[in-house]
């Protein structure tokens, strides 16, 4: 058992795949995620606010 715990240690595992033959599936850029309940929260809190400017956002 020792000697093929060592073999084991001494040779490189090598994991060889075949290549498919057709194309990589289309590119799709990632979703936004949706705004967390902190930013809604202050989001709203600054809608409230009289000094809100509505065109910085």
């Amino acid at each position: 058992i020792e000697q093929l715990e060592q073999a084991q240690e001494v040779v490189p595992y090598y994991y060889v795949r075949e290549i498919p033959n057709k194309p990589p599936p289309p590119y799709t850029p990632p979703k936004p995620s949706p705004p967390t309940m902190e930013e809604t929260v202050s989001r709203v809190l600054r809608g409230n606010d009289p000094h809100h400017d509505v065109e910085k956002n």
